[in-house]
């Protein structure tokens, strides 16, 4: 449960608690049954021997001592990993592609992919920085991180190795567990946010398949284009610069959108973030609750704002400040239970209005 989301660990534990013990109690029932099942699936209130005690079983122990014929075996199978079946996929907004399994479990922004074989699992989660709201002009600090390494990293460190690309750097950290497990962790610091990605199993799992996964890792590069962003579900559209990520753009749960993308020719950030009011029976003139909207913002980072402007054809609202030395500029409009706000910080006008302007609904 320390390793995996909630979402993450009823799939691939509880869940499958229920289906395995469901067969157990029907397979048992037409005679003897012999059946292995992984350590991790016994355990807790949801454990399979809870599961089959709540049936009425009598679950007991037997204990045994395992002969020398037997260690070698249990060696033998504990060591023996069939092959992953290895696909590349990766995040909705290209920005990180890599080998993962077949199976793919997302849970918010992160991604969880089980190898349910070989009792392995590769995890890859997001964070959004937003360092581009702080007054000094400055970036993430990969010393911070290197700090949490001792305390939140299993085991021992074996290696740690610092690397830097242009679009980020980070940490690659390899390790093993108190239990012998290898484990493989790459961090990425990016403008926009911070990517994990780790690689656990038993034994020497992970050892055996990391290369084929870590060396074939992808982030999304600079570029000069921009590209336009329409959301799976639809409602509006956008033009940013390429290198941007996308939050909450999925069918199966119907979120917010976030987007974030930034430009490493001016070193210029975008925004748009969009809110849902599911009451709209108290909602004032679509000009008060703008103006609200930038009051509020500039308010938690301490700023006045300037040049404020209602647009009455686009019913839109723009205001302009400073954030530190950088220059701030917010739009905001509401299309019925819609709230957006687009944002662009040290930009150039020409670009600021390109991004204002693309924006449409769908």
């Amino acid at each position: 449960k320390l390793m995996f989301s909630k979402k993450f660990f009823e799939v691939m534990i509880t869940d499958r608690n229920i289906v395995m013990t469901k067969s157990i109690d029907s397979l048992s029932r037409t005679g003897s049954l012999f059946a292995a099942v992984g350590a991790a699936h016994l355990a807790g209130k949801t454990g399979i021997i809870q599961l089959l005690r709540d049936k009425g079983y009598t679950v007991s122990p037997v204990y045994d001592i395992i002969s020398e014929r037997g260690q070698q075996q249990k060696k033998t199978i504990e060591e023996f990993f069939p092959h992953p079946a290895f696909e590349v996929a990766g995040s909705t907004d290209g920005m990180i592609r890599m080998p993962l399994n077949k199976k793919i479990i997302p849970s918010q922004e992160h991604l969880g992919s089980p190898d349910y074989t070989n009792g392995g699992a590769i995890n890859i989660k997001r964070t959004p920085l937003n360092y581009f709201l702080n007054r000094e002009n400055t970036t993430f600090n990969p010393k911070i991180l290197d700090s949490l390494f001792y305390e939140n990293i299993a085991g021992n460190i074996l290696e740690k190795r610092y690397f830097q690309e242009e679009s980020y750097s980070g940490y690659d950290i390899k390790n093993s567990t108190k239990n012998g497990n290898s484990q493989h962790w790459r961090f990425y610091i990016t403008p926009l946010e911070l990517i994990t990605v780790s690689m656990t199993g038993m034994g020497n799992y992970t050892k055996q398949f990391e290369k084929e996964v870590f060396d074939n890792l992808k982030i999304k590069g600079f570029s000069n284009s921009w590209e336009k962003i329409t959301p799976k579900k639809g409602g509006f559209s956008v033009l940013v610069p390429s290198f941007n990520i996308v939050y909450g753009n999925t069918l199966e749960v119907v979120k917010n959108i976030d987007i974030q993308a930034f430009d490493n020719t001016e070193k210029g950030y975008y925004f748009v973030s969009e809110r849902t009011l599911n009451n709209t029976y108290f909602l004032e003139d679509s000009e008060f609750e703008q103006k609200q909207i930038h009051y509020e913002f500039y308010l938690q980072h301490d700023i006045d704002s300037t040049n404020t402007n209602f647009d009455r054809q686009k019913k839109s609202f723009t205001s302009s400040s400073k954030i530190g030395g950088k220059a701030i500029k917010l739009m905001s409009l509401i299309r019925g239970s819609k709230y957006y706000l687009l944002g662009t910080i040290n930009t150039s006008d020409a670009n600021s209005s390109k991004f204002f302007d693309s924006f449409k609904e769908e």
